[in-house]
């Protein structure tokens, strides 16, 4: 019996995606085997609604059986092949949702599971028709604030709560930032930086606790990071050339990535607050060993010509494949800040803003 499934298919940051072609698939074992179980594709509508109707009980495969037997027994003992076809049994009913849709002028495609106790789908793209600026969207108050650090230690890290003094909050100034940007909300214009307490300054915490991941797993990211060698094999240079790829597919998507990057090496304690945490935007191509990240850098706010530049560089040559590593330095327009010596993409998932910040 014919089934229906209605739902509403936004993008990742709650626009709705209109012109997707909905899809119900079996997933089976092996690749290209899954059954197309649609009889009416869903299109969605400019709110994003869509309706797929399907056949449920066609999914179960059948299976071909091939054996030899007597062609007419007992006068015919000759043995000949026969083949014949059987309902496969086994085969069990793993439905999914295909969505086929285009976006930025390039064909894409996403899959998931039915979703029976909601409606909504999200896309993993990001839907918007203005670029971000660090001007216009950034917060306009620098990043540095007065008390402690962080509200609970990190049992790899002893004495990391102790940590007082002046701190920054750039994970979630980044954050939030983009937030705003990707619900298309105005942050708050406060030029000078929220008091300790105030509701700005808590949501800019709890978003900075965000980035840092359940446990502080990614504090803990950032003290074995700055533990290793810059240019191994295996170092920094590896390994943020890893990121840097993450990044770029993430920029497909139009994705902006909130960025750890490594000011300081070592293994002091006070040295890991040294480093920071950013927001990349976008990206610019000299060649294909010379890039620019553009970032959004709550130390310098209202700045749209701040820059990572990186270079491509193979760290060794006697293995039977070339590695790569990223070479990275920060910008400021023409001048040149620091080095850094790698990065790598923190924790993000968009959260609406709540409607009073000031």
């Amino acid at each position: 019996m014919p089934r229906t499934i209605r739902g509403r298919v936004l993008f990742a940051n709650s626009i709705p995606a209109s012109g997707v072609q909905v899809r119900v698939f079996d997933k089976d074992a092996g690749p290209d085997n899954d059954d197309d179980l649609t009889i009416a594709a869903g299109l969605s509508n400019s709110e994003g609604d869509f309706e797929v109707v399907y056949e449920p009980g066609s999914f179960r495969d059948t299976a071909t059986i091939i054996h030899t037997a007597p062609r007419n027994p007992p006068y015919d003992w000759t043995l000949e092949r026969h083949v014949s076809r059987r309902t496969d049994w086994s085969d069990l009913f793993l439905p999914y949702l295909r969505f086929d849709y285009t976006f930025q002028g390039q064909a894409r495609t996403w899959s998931t599971t039915p979703n029976w106790f909601s409606t909504q789908y999200m896309l993993p793209q990001v839907y918007s028709t203005l670029p971000f600026l660090p001007s216009q969207n950034g917060y306009k108050f620098i990043n540095l604030f007065k008390g402690i650090a962080l509200p609970f230690s990190v049992p790899e890290i002893p004495g990391l709560h102790r940590i007082s003094g002046h701190y920054g909050l750039c994970g979630g100034m980044t954050s939030s930032a983009y937030d705003h940007f990707l619900f298309g909300k105005r942050q708050p214009q406060n030029i000078d930086i929220p008091r300790s307490g105030s509701v700005l300054h808590r949501h800019l915490y709890r978003r900075q606790m965000d980035t840092f991941g359940t446990l502080g797993e990614y504090i803990l990211k950032f003290a074995s990071w700055m533990k290793l060698p810059d240019d191994a094999s295996d170092g920094l240079c590896s390994l943020t050339m890893h990121e840097f790829d993450q990044f770029r597919k993430r920029l497909d998507d139009n994705l902006s990535s909130v960025l750890g990057i490594l000011y300081a090496k070592g293994t002091k304690i006070s040295h890991l607050f040294l480093n920071h945490q950013v927001l990349g935007y976008a990206l610019e191509t000299q060649d294909a060993d010379h890039y620019a990240i553009r970032i959004y850098d709550p130390n310098y706010p209202e700045r749209d010509d701040i820059r990572i530049k990186v270079e491509r560089r193979i760290l060794d040559y006697e293995a039977a494949q070339p590695v790569y590593g990223l070479f990275c330095e920060q910008w400021l327009g023409n001048q040149r800040l620091c080095t850094i010596h790698g990065f790598f993409l923190m924790p993000y998932t968009p959260v609406k803003p709540p409607a009073r910040l000031g």
